[in-house]
Order: structure tokens, then C-alpha cells, then sequence
């Protein structure tokens, strides 16, 4: 069984973000099958660009105020937050330093592809 303290992922990520030009810093948790985890640690003004959604995905913020933005709409996130990443281009800001946890499962290839 592999275990994580989030509190110590997200205080090695957000200060790993504070010494990266894009703000960011994005660690592994865990992967099981198709479903992967990710800790996604920001400093404010920090931006996750504009990119495909690749197959069912959740955000939950753990710490800090984010914002998802996709076509002319967005979601605002705090500490507790939950939300299913539309089916479609977007990109997420940090508005404060944050540390989100992404969820998502892969989409199964199409044969040929």
C-alpha cells in the first residue's frame, strides 16, 4: 500500500512552484490502471495553459483560490472545493498560492489509433 501526507506534498510543491518561471510545480500521487492522481502546487499568478481534457477528470482544492476557465465560462475554487473538468479545452489559474489534487481517468484508445 503506498501512502501520502498531502500537507507535505502541497508545502514541497508550492515551494517548488515559488522557484519556476511558470509558477507551477505538479507531482505524481498515485496511478491505478487508467485512473492517475496529481498534486498540482501553485504560487500565485500560476497557470496550468490551455489543454485538452484527457478523459473524466476532477479538481479538488485543498489549498488556496483557483480559477478554471473553458470557453467564455470559469469556476472559482477554495479550501473544500470539487468540481468535474468539462469535456473540453481549458486552463486553470491560481489567484493565491494553492495545491489542488487532480483526478482523472483516461480515455481508452480507439482501435487503430
Amino acid at each position: 500500500m503506498t501512502t501520502h501526507s498531502l500537507d507535505a506534498l502541497a508545502r514541497e510543491l508550492i515551494a517548488d512552484a515559488a522557484t519556476r518561471p511558470e509558477r507551477r510545480s505538479i507531482g505524481a500521487l498515485a496511478k491505478a490502471g487508467r485512473l492517475t492522481q496529481l498534486g498540482l502546487g501553485f504560487t500565485a499568478g500560476g497557470i496550468l495553459p490551455d489543454h485538452e481534457n484527457p478523459g473524466d477528470a476532477t479538481l479538488l482544492v485543498l489549498r488556496g483560490e483557483v480559477r478554471l476557465s473553458w470557453g467564455d465560462e470559469h469556476w472559482d475554487g477554495g479550501p473544500g472545493d470539487l468540481c468535474v473538468i468539462p469535456q473540453e479545452r481549458h486552463e486553470l489559474l491560481a489567484r493565491t498560492d494553492a495545491f489542488c489534487l487532480l483526478s482523472f481517468v483516461r480515455r481508452e484508445r480507439e482501435p487503430g489509433s
